[in-house]
């Protein structure tokens, strides 16, 4: 157990996992590793020096998308135990510890099969454990020692890394759907042009046909706002207009051998135009308590921002399963609840598992002693993976109002986009995630991500410059 960690109590070796591995960043992380599993020189190094191979060991068997998550997970440990010591230093000065950034000297220690640590230590601090008690009773912690803790940390990281990996092995012969092990397709892809298109405007179910339907049963109710029937009729034949502009730019991409998509997105520039005017013409309606167009608008800005939208890629193969029953001996229960005594088998449990349980493993793999991961995917996406369901959120399908959508409620949601976009959003808002059709992820913060850049300063700036008119009632 880490020295400093055990004495105080504290969890200061998870701030730069808090701060870096959101869960935008650990998406991003696993989209990156199944869109290209080509391994570079810079995957191998980092696979070395945590004394992994491919094709050996824990990742003997492994499919390449798997191999290469792992690279980054480890390149990602490396970038940790760099930055943590500063994060320790800080905490015990906080703590009233006297800090001293001595004067380093880099040495190499074996770390068994792991290869190599590399750690910094001041000349004086050859006695070790002696030093270490001397410099405690002082009063004084060193970057040194700091640097020290942080070796502990990656390495409990890479013990945990090698775990996740083991459960994935088994999980993919157990529930993989047929696939052997190697052959085992990643968990997710990225949905191509015409698939973004169907799912966000053309479908039944789609982003654009569920608004209007929404819009239309509010017309014929009167509870829409300033928008009527004729109002909504007009709007939903434009809608139709711009579909059959859609369709006609891709086709005529595709014959010239063009991309539909500009640079750097994976959605049709033409169907980002089609958002962003929806986007602007439910921003001139007046919203209604049943029909809240401004919360429609606002949400349907973040659609339109979005370079790249992603599902999961098994299509549903993936099967639930539990493991062999294990017996429980009455020899392993404490007598008070009636165990005790000889090898007689009380009973025997079986551990289940559920279609999405490699998914939440790997994005959580530091976690492996959880017996759900998955059961924190939805609430965790939440926004920043999980773009609302603008239906669902902004449209009251009876006479009972939607939940308030007032200028607090935005300003604090502005607010975290600003500060904190790679989080999911509070529960406690109007926004509802139920999707009537197959889900799909993504979002402008999750693009930033991906990208390894800041998020688009349009995404907050356009919603701060463009405040709806009508946003609340009484």
């Amino acid at each position: 157990r880490g020295s400093y960690f055990y004495l105080v109590g504290s969890t200061v070796y998870e701030a730069f996992m808090n701060r870096d591995l959101k869960i935008t960043d650990r998406h991003a992380m696993l989209l990156k590793a199944c869109v290209s599993s080509d391994l570079t020189d810079a995957d191998d190094e980092s696979l070395s020096l945590a004394g992994l191979r491919q094709g050996k060991g824990i990742l003997e068997g492994l499919p390449l998308w798997a191999v290469k998550y792992t690279s980054l997970v480890l390149n990602w440990c490396k970038r940790e135990r760099a930055n943590l010591p500063s994060d320790i230093l800080s905490h015990a000065k906080s703590l009233g510890y006297q800090v001293e950034h001595d004067e380093e000297r880099t040495v190499e220690i074996a770390a068994g099969d792991r290869g190599k640590y590399r750690l910094t230590l001041d000349d004086d601090d050859d006695d070790g454990d002696s030093n270490h008690k001397k410099s405690s009773s002082l009063g004084t912690y060193r970057y040194s020692e700091a640097c020290i803790e942080s070796a502990g940390v990656c390495d409990q990281r890479i013990n945990s890394l090698c775990t996740t990996l083991s459960k994935l092995q088994y999980t993919i012969s157990m529930g993989g759907g047929g696939h052997s092990v190697g052959n085992a397709a990643p968990p997710l892809r990225i949905l191509t042009p015409d698939e973004v298109v169907n799912r966000l405007w053309s479908e039944k179910e789609s982003l654009c046909q569920t608004v209007l339907a929404c819009l239309k049963y509010h017309a014929k109710s009167e509870t829409c706002g300033g928008l009527g029937v004729v109002e909504v009729q007009q709007l939903t034949e434009q809608c139709g207009e711009w579909g059959l502009r859609i369709k006609d730019d891709l086709r005529r991409q595709r014959e010239e051998g063009g991309d539909p998509c500009p640079h750097g997105s994976r959605v049709p520039a033409v169907l980002s135009k089609a958002l962003y005017w929806l986007r602007d013409e439910l921003r001139k309606w007046r919203p209604s308590p049943q029909a809240r167009h401004d919360a429609a608008s606002d949400t349907l800005h973040l659609y339109a921002c979005t370079k790249t939208f992603f599902t999961l890629a098994d299509d549903g193969k993936r099967v639930s399963f539990s493991s062999a029953p294990i017996p429980v001996k009455a020899c392993e229960v404490c007598p008070d609840i009636g165990g005790g005594g000889d090898d007689k088998v009380l009973d025997e449990v079986c551990k289940k598992y559920g279609k999405q349980y490699m998914l939440g493993q790997l994005l959580y793999w530091q976690k492996h002693n959880v017996a759900e991961p998955q059961a924190s995917l939805s609430a965790g996406r939440r926004g920043c993976i999980t773009l609302p369901d603008v239906a669902q959120s902004c449209y009251s399908m009876s006479s009972a109002p939607t939940k308030e959508y007032n200028q607090a409620h935005r300003e604090g949601l502005l607010q975290h986009m600003e500060s904190n976009p790679g989080n999911n959003w509070r529960p406690d808002m109007v926004w509802n995630y139920k999707s009537t059709g197959i889900t799909i992820y993504g979002s402008p913060f999750c693009d930033a991500a991906y990208d390894d850049s800041p998020l688009d300063p349009q995404v907050v700036g356009w919603l701060r410059d463009n405040p709806p008119e009508f946003n609340s009632f009484s």
